[in-house]
């Protein structure tokens, strides 16, 4: 269940059904953003890959993704620009609000939400008090859920799209499902489902020490710290503007354990996007 949870959350439709704000009919409305990956071994970096690539509006629903500026021989670049001529393939480029989920979500490596509906970013400050407060609650939806997904797989066997919306509904219901998608991205322990996390981390190996969030002026901040067994720490930010377009994402694991020879060594990796240019007034403010 655990991959059934990743997959339907990373599923990208290209129908949209609802309109983005901050478009205009006479402007490309557009948002660039850096992607950095770095990993350290003992605080000597051993990967530091960036590259560059924007979001062009077509219409008011949908954004076509353009690689700006990459290393063609990082992997990160490969990665980016293999997910980049796949997306290419299949819609021309182009990302639409997800027509069962309603945000705008991006194909690996670049796996963060960049823009959903302020009100899904209301409604995770309301479910990180639920988090907090009320965990035997989280639990008890938590095991419904997965009883309605069975179901569905039950009931659909063999039509796609009734079984995605079917599952689709029994995600909704949980009470973490919008903070799930605020907190998602590359490294993030949401990208499991949170309440599947906090529920069942026996069997994830994954505890949640701590999850937080505040509204600033324009602005909604989120984090997330874990542990991961037997040795590893993970810290999660998410920064979104007032009208849902993510500004930053940054993710880092920290794991320590012992070389062959019986030394310590300290791993980290790391990986951030960062809104750096956009036309966009409210997300500028």
């Amino acid at each position: 269940m655990r991959s059934l949870a990743l997959l339907v959350l990373i599923l990208v439709v290209s129908l949209p059904l609802m309109a983005l704000p901050g478009y205009s009919g006479n402007d490309e409305r557009y948002y660039t953003y850096v992607l950095v990956d770095e990993n350290y071994e003992n605080g000597v970096p051993t990967i530091n890959e960036s590259l560059v690539f924007k979001l062009v509006a077509v219409n008011e629903t949908a954004y076509k993704v353009v690689l700006v500026e990459y290393n063609e021989s990082s992997m990160l670049g490969r990665w980016f620009k293999m997910s980049i001529e796949s997306l290419l393939n299949r819609t021309g480029g182009v990302v639409g609000i997800d027509r069962y989920h309603e945000v705008i979500w991006l194909p690996s490596p670049a796996s963060s939400t960049f823009w959903l509906p302020p009100s899904m970013l209301r409604e995770a400050m309301e479910a990180v008090d639920i988090v907090n407060n009320e965990k035997d609650k989280v639990c008890s939806l938590f095991e419904e859920k997965m009883s309605c997904m069975r179901s569905c797989y039950e009931e659909y066997k063999d039509n796609t799209n009734a079984r995605s919306e079917c599952i689709t509904n029994c995600i909704k219901k949980d009470p973490l499902y919008t903070l799930q998608y605020v907190l998602a991205g590359s490294l993030s322990p949401a990208m499991y489902g949170l309440s599947g996390v906090i529920c069942r981390d026996q069997a994830l190996h994954i505890e949640i020490k701590s999850i937080t969030g505040r509204q600033e002026p324009n602005l909604y901040v989120f984090e997330l710290e874990a542990v991961r067994e037997p040795s590893s720490t993970i810290t999660v930010k998410t920064v979104y503007s007032s009208n849902g377009w993510l500004i930053h994402y940054t993710a880092r694991e920290v794991n320590k354990m012992k070389n062959p020879g019986g030394k310590e060594v300290e791993y980290i990796i790391s990986s951030t996007i960062k809104l750096i240019d956009t036309n966009d007034d409210t997300v500028e403010a």
